[in-house]
């Protein structure tokens, strides 16, 4: 009767895999990240250590200096717009703390801005990953806010509580330090999402993410030319990023219709160019006055956005009702 027991019970355990991650600086920072922030860094960068709660800035002129060992002197000074350091001390525990950070002078010009320049990687069930601090805080657990690239790729999605190993879908937990990530096999229901056929553009797709509703799955579908399985439930684009030589745009949801992924099912949609330009306008009898913001929408009413260098904007035209006869034609200045 026990060994009968205990045999039924082996049947229902589900196997978790446990990984050590390890910190790794990048200097050159190449990283595709879907919500990426730089923080006001006046006050210090703020990441926490033994020594304190923040490693020290000042900005001289255009120069920045930081404390990058937290014993508040400053031993490190990037000259110019931008720079880069690595923070390094203890944490409250007594681990080691490395914190690689790219830096640059604000726009105003008084003040250091700082972002992530490094990541824990390792590898779960034998796939590479980066986990990033996309909020650069220190903690690298923050599910849907935090950052993550699941193979050999650049782009990543947001953390996800699930992700695709190579068709396999595992249920992914990973500490606040970064230092550990757990997986077990995910056995809900699943289906494919098919978006990398569906897009046309006349630039290169770098990165296209997708997120549910509330915010606990997040994939990266750009680098999935055959679909992705991913959990059922209602998906849109979270972030995304093209160029086309010096141009860049970036992708969020904007007026697209959530794509629902039912158990076994595949859903896709046709997105991408051409883009509409919308704006408001009101009119006061014969004057018409026109809203300078654009918004550009593509075929599937996501909305490309960030277009740099500027977008040209839509060539408004205004003829005269009676004789179509063209009376002004203008653009903005850019948007």
């Amino acid at each position: 009767m026990l060994l009968s027991l205990s045999g039924a019970l082996s049947l229902g355990v589900v196997a978790q895999s446990e990984s050590t991650l390890k910190y790794k600086a990048l200097p050159t920072f190449d990283l595709v990240l879907p919500g990426e922030q730089w923080t006001d860094g006046t006050g210090g960068i703020a990441i926490a250590h033994r020594g304190g709660d923040h490693f020290a800035t000042e900005v001289v002129g255009m120069t920045l200096r930081v404390d990058t060992d937290g014993d508040g002197k400053f031993d490190t000074t990037a000259k110019g717009l931008s720079g880069y350091a690595v923070l390094n001390g203890k944490r409250a525990d007594g681990t080691a703390l490395s914190y690689a950070v790219r830096l640059r002078v604000s726009p105003a010009g008084n003040a250091c801005q700082y972002a992530a320049s490094g990541g824990m990687v390792g590898s779960v069930d034998g796939v590479a990953v980066q986990v990033i601090d996309q909020n650069n805080n220190g903690v690298y657990n923050e599910v849907g806010v935090d950052a993550i690239v699941v193979g050999s790729g650049r782009a990543a999605s947001f953390l996800s509580k699930v992700i695709n190993l190579k068709g396999k879908l595992v249920e992914l937990e990973v500490d606040a330090a970064g230092t550990t990530a757990k997986a077990k096999p995910y056995t809900g229901q699943s289906g494919t999402l098919s978006l990398r056929r569906g897009v046309k553009l006349a630039g290169d797709l770098q990165a296209a993410v997708v997120s549910d509703k509330a915010n606990g799955y997040s994939f990266e579908v750009a680098g999935a030319p055959d679909g992705l399985r991913v959990p059922v439930g209602s998906y849109v684009f979270s972030g995304g990023y093209a160029t086309k030589g010096g141009d860049t745009a970036k992708l969020r949801a904007g007026k697209m219709k959530p794509l629902v992924v039912e158990d076994g099912t595949t859903a896709s949609m046709q997105w991408g160019t051409p883009l509409v330009a919308e704006f408001n306008f009101t009119r006061h009898g014969e004057m018409a006055t026109v809203q300078p913001q654009v918004m550009f929408v593509g075929r599937g009413g996501e909305e490309w956005h960030t277009i740099l260098p500027d977008a040209k904007s839509p060539k408004l035209m205004f003829f005269d009702k009676d004789n179509d006869k063209l009376i002004a034609s203008k653009r903005f200045e850019g948007c």
